[in-house]
């Protein structure tokens, strides 16, 4: 682990960081207030609960995998990937058409948000020895309360000013200015020549998905998955997650 002192140099970086976490968390939480006139756009109340789980689903299911590919390529590259995929399902979002391409959006967005978490505090991890981390993971864990909570206010007053499509076109430019701090980010490279465990990723996408839904089916799923994901990690050569 690299130790890295905080310097002005450092700055930009961590707002970048800082910045991605709190717009990945305000998406959990600020469509909950835009849903009524979601709903009276596109007619009708059925899917719209896909809104806002669909977002969560995605991002559950997804973090594991970005976790080992940060492990593979390095936390940078991934954790700009992710920005990027999110920034994309922002777009998608706010031009959606129909239902429908709202719900794929918000898909594409939690893919984001999962590598998004992941790689943050990963690369938070990197730069910083334990001790002098602490600090930065506290401001993490601020971050992620303080977007949970301002989520359905933010949703609120920006669907009552500019519409329901705000709420994901304000992405753009933050993200964008999240993005062009990230580039500063320092951190080394790596590509390690091991087999992916994708049978690993799959299962415990299902596992953690089976769970999230809380469904009769989908619990006793994700319960399979989970065992199987147990045996299957045992023997991997380089599992997704070491069950050690």
């Amino acid at each position: 682990m690299s130790t890295i002192a905080p310097s002005r140099a450092l700055k930009p970086a961590l707002t970048g960081l800082f910045l991605s976490v709190f717009l990945a968390m305000l998406d959990a939480q600020v469509v909950a207030t835009a849903l009524p006139r979601i709903a009276a756009e596109f007619g009708g109340t059925g899917a719209y609960a896909w809104v806002t789980t669909a977002y969560l689903l995605a991002g559950s299911a997804t973090a594991p995998l970005y976790g080992k590919l940060g492990d593979v390529f390095g936390r940078k590259r991934v954790l700009l990937g992710a920005l990027a995929l999110f920034l994309l399902g922002s777009l998608a979002c706010g031009l959606a058409p129909s239902a429908a391409f709202l719900i794929a959006g918000r898909v594409l967005q939690g893919a984001g948000s999962g590598g998004l978490f992941v790689s943050v505090g990963a690369s938070l991890g990197e730069m910083f020895t334990p001790r002098e981390g602490a600090k930065y993971f506290g401001w993490f864990s601020i971050c992620f309360a303080v977007a949970s909570l301002a989520g359905p206010v933010v949703g609120g007053l920006l669907t009552g000013l500019a519409g329901w499509r705000s709420i994901f076109l304000v992405n753009l430019p933050l993200g964008l200015v999240a993005l062009a701090c990230l580039k500063t980010l320092d951190l080394p490279r790596r590509r390690r020549e091991a087999p992916f465990d994708f049978a690993g990723v799959l299962l415990l996408g299902t596992a953690i998905t089976g769970f999230t839904l809380l469904t009769p089916w989908s619990i006793a799923l994700g319960a399979a998955a989970a065992v199987v994901f147990v045996v299957v990690e045992r023997r991997a050569e380089a599992p997704v997650l070491p069950l050690r």
